[in-house]
C-alpha cells in the first residue's frame, strides 16, 4: 500500500472576518505540462473541504506537478456559527453572492504563497458559485475555470417540470415565513433535493429572479471554462438541461469545453482517472493558447 501523501491543514480569513479552513496537497514533482501552478477545489452544498470530490483527483493532479487546495467556503455543513455572536452560516443560511468574498480570500492566500496562474474549480453548488464569482468579480490570478456538475437553477424550467407543484409549495411556505418577519426560520424541503433551508435563503437561491443560473454566468467568464457532467445525472431536474445548455453556451463562448463522464454519478465515483486525463489534456491546450 502506498504511503499517504503529505497534507497541510490551512486557514484563511475573509474580508468580513469569516474563518475558513482547508487542506493543501503539495505537488509531488516539479515537472508539469502547463502554465497552471496551483488548483483550488471548492466543495458543494453542505459539504466541506474533507467531504467533496474524491481525493483521488487531487492526488493525481499532485502526481503531475499541480498542488491542490481543497477549501471550505461559508456554505460548509448545514448550519455553522457566524463571525458575530448570534449569527449563523452554513448551507441553510448562505447567500451565494458571498462566494466572491470567500473565493477571493483563498485566491489571495495562494498568491501570497507565490502562485500566479491558478485553476479555479467548483463541484456541484461550488460550481454554481465559482461561475458566479468568476463572472461578477474575476480574480487576476485565475487562469482558467472548471465546473464539476454545477446544477442549473432555472425558475422558469422548474415551473414547467413535473415537480412544479412541489416547487410552488416550497416557495409559498418560504414567502409566508418571510412575510411573517422570520426569514431565518428553517424549513424542510425536497426540491430540488431533500434539504433544510432558511426561508430567505431558499427564495434568494431559487426564486423568480433566477440570479444564479450557472449558464448565464459561465458565458461571461473571461478565461477558458471546462465543464463536466456525469452521465447518470441527466434524470435530475437540475441537470436535465445540461446536454443542450452546454452546447448553446459554447456558441457564445468559444473557449468553453464540456465533457459527459460515461456512466458516472454526481461524484464521478470510479471515473476519477478518466476525469483527470481529460482535465490534464485541457490544461495543456489552455497553456498553448
Amino acid at each position: 500500500m502506498a504511503a499517504p501523501l503529505p497534507v497541510e491543514l490551512v486557514s484563511a480569513v475573509t474580508s468580513d472576518e469569516v474563518a475558513l479552513h482547508g487542506a493543501f496537497l503539495p505537488a509531488q514533482t516539479n515537472v508539469r505540462e502547463s502554465a497552471i501552478d496551483a488548483v483550488v477545489l471548492m466543495h458543494g452544498v453542505a459539504n466541506t473541504f474533507y467531504i467533496s470530490l474524491s481525493p483521488t483527483i487531487s492526488e493525481l493532479l499532485a502526481a503531475h506537478g499541480y498542488p491542490t487546495l481543497h477549501a471550505n467556503n461559508r456554505g460548509h455543513d448545514i448550519v455553522t456559527r457566524g463571525a458575530k455572536p448570534g449569527t449563523y452560516l452554513g448551507a441553510a443560511f448562505e447567500r451565494l453572492e458571498d462566494s466572491v468574498t470567500d473565493w477571493n480570500a483563498w485566491l489571495d492566500w495562494l498568491v501570497a504563497r507565490g502562485h500566479r496562474r491558478i485553476l479555479l474549480c467548483g463541484h456541484s453548488l461550488g460550481g454554481v458559485k465559482t461561475a458566479y464569482a468568476s463572472a461578477a468579480a474575476p480574480h487576476p490570478a485565475v487562469a482558467a475555470v472548471v465546473l464539476f456538475s454545477p446544477p442549473r437553477f432555472s425558475y422558469e424550467r422548474w415551473m414547467e417540470s413535473p415537480r412544479a407543484q412541489e416547487f410552488r409549495d416550497h416557495l409559498a411556505r418560504a414567502q409566508a415565513l418571510i412575510d411573517a418577519g422570520t426569514p431565518d426560520a428553517l424549513m424542510a424541503v425536497t426540491m430540488p433535493v431533500p434539504f433544510i433551508a432558511s426561508a430567505g435563503a431558499y427564495i434568494a437561491k431559487y426564486g423568480p429572479q433566477a440570479r444564479f443560473d450557472v449558464f448565464a454566468h459561465a458565458v461571461r467568464i473571461g478565461v477558458p471554462v471546462l465543464g463536466f457532467t456525469g452521465e447518470q445525472e441527466f434524470g435530475d431536474v437540475s441537470f436535465r438541461d445540461h446536454p443542450t445548455q452546454w452546447v448553446e453556451a459554447a456558441k457564445r463562448k468559444p473557449d468553453m469545453t464540456h465533457h459527459i463522464v460515461p456512466d458516472a454519478d454526481h461524484y464521478y465515483r470510479g471515473k476519477e482517472p478518466w476525469v483527470v486525463e481529460c482535465l490534464l489534456d485541457w490544461m495543456r491546450e489552455v497553456a498553448a493558447r
